[in-house]
């Protein structure tokens, strides 16, 4: 499996790279001690490992507590050392511009991956297992923004963006390495292997639309 290769590879790199660090008493942001912590924070939340032991509510809410956890963790930590972060910087409040620019950043992604998950079949239209009310957009709206969107940009675009910038000095790289952890972590939502590279691959084109959205915007979350 690439992403539980990748999980390990990550921390462990993180470990030794956290400990070199602390020898060396490195204050920059962006180490290898700041990879550890968002490791840590997005492990938790990926491989569900809250359900068992870190929550006792209804099974079907674990997941949206623990993901605006993580977004307000994010959030909160900016606000509090935006002046330390001055590398991290993104916005919240989006204006007329961001939204024509998300706008556009939507449709060149439909316009690529709604064709390639229908002929795949990891699309299917009309859907087969709900029908759509507009309550229930608005709810699932709703739900996959706070819980999923969210989280997602400001751990992707807000964060492992700018401190993979800010570690290579390459823009280019930085913009590659930031989209294959955003498809990598999409592999294990998927059981086949088939499904799982056809979703890792809608997975790194949305990662490029989005990037370029939150790039384009100003560095603005919502605009993804």
């Amino acid at each position: 499996s690439p992403y539980a290769a990748a999980c390990v590879f990550v921390l462990f790199a993180a470990t030794l790279g956290a400990l070199r660090d602390a020898a060396h008493a490195s204050p920059d942001f962006g180490t290898w001690a700041d990879a550890l912590a968002c490791a840590a924070l997005w492990l938790l939340l990926d491989l569900r490992l809250y359900r068992e032991h870190l929550w006792s509510g209804v099974p079907a809410a674990a997941y949206d507590w623990w993901a605006v956890a993580v977004s307000a963790t994010v959030v909160f930590g900016y606000t509090q050392y935006r002046h330390e972060l001055a590398h991290v910087g993104y916005r919240l409040v989006p204006n007329a511009r961001d939204v024509a620019v998300a706008v556009a950043c939507v449709a060149a992604q439909a316009a690529v991956a709604v064709p390639l998950g229908l002929l795949t079949g990891f699309v299917h239209y009309p859907p087969t297992k709900h029908v759509a009310t507009p309550l229930l957009v608005a709810c699932a709206f709703a739900e996959s923004f706070t819980t999923v969107a969210l989280t997602e940009e400001l751990v992707f675009r807000a964060v492992l963006y700018p401190c993979l910038l800010h570690a290579t000095g390459r823009r280019w790289l930085a913009a590659e390495l930031s989209c294959v952890a955003y498809a990598v972590a999409h592999w294990p939502r998927a059981d086949a292997v088939v499904a799982k590279l056809i979703y890792a691959a809608l997975a790194l084109w949305t990662g490029h639309c989005a990037l370029v959205a939150y790039v384009a915007a100003g560095n603005n979350v919502l605009a993804p």
